[in-house]
C-alpha cells in the first residue's frame, strides 16, 4: 500500500503529540508494517502511528484527550523506561476505547433522530393521511368562508375609502379646484378682462359658487391688493370651466395670481 502521507506531515504530527509527551524524540524515518500503519524511528525510540489519525487529525477532528493517548504510545529505547509490550498494549486499549465512544456517540444521535421523526408521523400521520368526507367538507367550508370574508372585507374597504375621498373633497374644495388664466386692460385702464380658467380634479363631487381669490403684483412681484369674486357657475367632476370676468385694476398692477379659496358643493 502507498503511503498517503509523508515526511512532512508525519513531522508536522510529532510536533503536536510533543505538547503532550516531551519525550519524544527527532524525527529519524518511518516504514509501514503489516497493519499499514506508520512505524516512525526517532532519535530515541519509536512511534505508531495510524492513517487514521492523520485524517483525522488533517480534518481537525482529532480532540487533546486523544492526542494526549497517541502521545502516550511512544516507546523509547532507554532500558530503564517501562515495558514497551505493556505500553503498547495500554495505548491501543486507549484507543479502541475513544473510538468505540466516538462510535456509540453517534449512534446515540441517530437513534435519538430517528425515534423523533417517527413520533412525528405517528402523531400526524393517520389524521393527516385518511381525511373523511365530513372534515372535508368542513375545512372547504371554512375556505370558502374565509374568502368571502376577505371579499366583504374588500368591499367595505374600498367603500370606505370612497366614502371618505367623497368627505374629503366636500370639506376641502380649494384641494380641487385650481384657476388660471390670461387678463388685458380696457380701453379706460381701470377694469382688467379676465379669462379664468377653473378646473375640478374631484372624482365625484360637483361645486358651485367658487370663491376666486386675485392677488395684484408689481413689477417687482410686491403684493399690491387682493380681492376675491364669486363665480356664479357649477363644476362638475374631472372638468374644466373657462369664465369671462371683468376685475378690478389697481395703480402699479403688473400681473395677476389666481387662486380657488373656497366653493359651495352640490
Amino acid at each position: 500500500m502507498q503511503a498517503k502521507y509523508g515526511e512532512k506531515e508525519i513531522i508536522v504530527f510529532l510536533q503536536k503529540l510533543r505538547l503532550f509527551n516531551k519525550e519524544i524524540g527527532s524525527y529519524s524515518g518511518f516504514v509501514l508494517n503489516e497493519q499499514f500503519r506508520y512505524v516512525v524511528k526517532l532519535s530515541n525510540g519509536r512511534i505508531i502511528i495510524d492513517p487514521k489519525d492523520l485524517i483525522l487529525d488533517e480534518a481537525e477532528n482529532l480532540s487533546p484527550e486523544e492526542i494526549k493517548t497517541i502521545a502516550t504510545g511512544f516507546l523509547s529505547d532507554d532500558p530503564g523506561s517501562l515495558n514497551s509490550a505493556n505500553r503498547l498494549l495500554t495505548v491501543q486499549r486507549k484507543r479502541r476505547g475513544a473510538r468505540i465512544k466516538r462510535v456509540l456517540s453517534i449512534g446515540v444521535m441517530l437513534i435519538i433522530i430517528v425515534m423523533g421523526g417517527l413520533a412525528m408521523i405517528t402523531k400526524e400521520g393517520p389524521a393527516n393521511s385518511k381525511p373523511n368526507q365530513k372534515n372535508q367538507g368542513k375545512e372547504i367550508a371554512k375556505t370558502t368562508s374565509f374568502a368571502e370574508k376577505d371579499k366583504t372585507a374588500e368591499v367595505k374597504t374600498e367603500a370606505k375609502k370612497s366614502k371618505t375621498s367623497d368627505e374629503n373633497e366636500k370639506l376641502k374644495p380649494s384641494e380641487y379646484l385650481s384657476a388660471a388664466g390670461t387678463y388685458k386692460g380696457n380701453l379706460w385702464g381701470s377694469k382688467l378682462k379676465l379669462d379664468c380658467i377653473v378646473k375640478n380634479k374631484a372624482v365625484s363631487t360637483t361645486y358651485k359658487d367658487a370663491v376666486l381669490k386675485v392677488t395684484y403684483l408689481d413689477k417687482n412681484q410686491q403684493t399690491i391688493a387682493t380681492k376675491e369674486y364669486t363665480l356664479n357657475e357649477s363644476f362638475s367632476p374631472k372638468s374644466s370651466k373657462t369664465i369671462q370676468l371683468k376685475i378690478d385694476r389697481f395703480k402699479k398692477t403688473e400681473s395677476v395670481e389666481l387662486e380657488i379659496v373656497d366653493a359651495d358643493s352640490k
